[in-house]
């Protein structure tokens, strides 16, 4: 069901009949002015609704006493999550990595990323799911940050817990202004990404420093803007008219790939914002709604992602982000090239 009000920013309230064109499918394609002029006018109070009938509070979780546990607030919802505190100190590198993984299927992956693009480079693997399925890999690598949420996608039987995808990734963005960038001044630059990608971390830093060089880069990748949100409620990715009014999702960057710098990390979790912003299942879409509510737009850059790799190495399009590389063998091939390549270069 539609809300009879929409909140402006100036907190007055339109009757949803008086917009009712808004909530038109048809409405999404219209660039007329007046269409324009309503997207920048009509704004809803973006902060999240507790939710009391959640199965899950501070005080239900378990193991919160563990050195490495920490409670934060996601979208009005309360979060547990572990990260190994020797692994947050000491961060020689300028970059840290976020890579999303599933607690069991992705455990191939995972090893594969340790041993190739992932060896030099701090690398943090966001987990979701029950600890003792990972408590072993924790203890033995000290490079995962679990979040004590079901991993799982948002149905209609899951709405009362959502999805865990954006709990994750938002997860790992609160673990490094917590815990990483106030004791590692010199990391300049988080990169979140999946299991399934391999990073060219070499040429992936050309880029960030050759675009820094126009404009700070605060938020970065291959990125979208004028989206239609998914209305579906069977769809993973529904997002609701409660919680997310409009005709066009946030200008956000595929989370294959993104870069986010600690003053938009400040901003997002320093002032709180990631504690009251709406939830919303597409969490790439969820940090663009944070990164619209911190003034920060996304710059966009087509060339930092390739789905796939092509059979002959030789002639592959140089990308920082190669998607979809599902098996360790993929991972391994491409590894060897790239330590090739960048070594004929030296």
């Amino acid at each position: 069901s539609l809300p009879t009000k929409i909140r402006r920013l100036d907190e007055s309230l339109v009757s949803v009949e008086d917009l009712s064109d808004f909530y038109d499918t048809l409405f999404a394609w219209d660039t007329s002015a007046e269409n324009q002029e309503i997207q920048k006018q009509v704004r809803i109070r973006r902060e999240c609704e507790e939710h009391p009938d959640l199965d899950t509070s501070p005080d239900e979780f378990v193991g919160t006493d563990h050195p490495d546990s920490h409670i934060t607030t996601i979208s009005c919802v309360p979060v547990h999550y572990r990260i190994p505190t020797s692994s947050v100190q000491g961060v020689e590198n300028s970059m840290v990595f976020g890579v999303l993984s599933d607690v069991s299927e992705g455990r191939t992956k995972r090893d594969s990323i340790r041993i190739t693009w992932g060896q030099e480079n701090t690398v943090f693997f966001v987990i979701a799911g029950d600890w003792k399925d990972i408590e072993d890999e924790y203890t033995e690598y000290r490079d995962i940050l679990w979040v004590d949420q079901p991993d799982i996608y948002r149905t209609e039987d899951t709405i009362a817990r959502k999805g865990a995808l954006t709990f994750k990734s938002e997860a790992f963005l609160i673990a490094m202004h917590n815990q990483v960038v106030k004791q590692n001044p010199n990391v300049e630059y988080f990169f979140k990404t999946d299991d399934d990608s391999y990073i060219d971390v070499h040429y992936l830093k050309q880029m960030i420093d050759s675009e820094s060089e126009l404009k700070p880069v605060d938020y970065w990748g291959r990125c979208h803007d004028r989206v239609i949100p998914t209305r579906f409620e069977s769809h993973k990715w529904y997002a609701s008219y409660k919680d997310y009014p409009f005709a066009f999702l946030p200008a956000y960057c595929f989370g294959s790939g993104y870069v986010i710098s600690p003053k938009f990390l400040e901003c997002m979790v320093g002032e709180g914002h990631v504690e009251k912003v709406p939830y919303l299942t597409v969490e790439d879409s969820a940090v663009g709604l944070l990164a619209e509510k911190c003034g920060i737009e996304p710059l966009m850059n087509w060339l930092t992602t390739q789905v796939g790799i092509p059979e002959d190495l030789d002639f592959m399009k140089k990308m920082p982000v190669y998607k979809g590389v599902n098996s360790d063998a993929d991972m391994l091939k491409l590894h060897e090239s790239f330590l090739r390549k960048w070594s004929e270069h030296r």
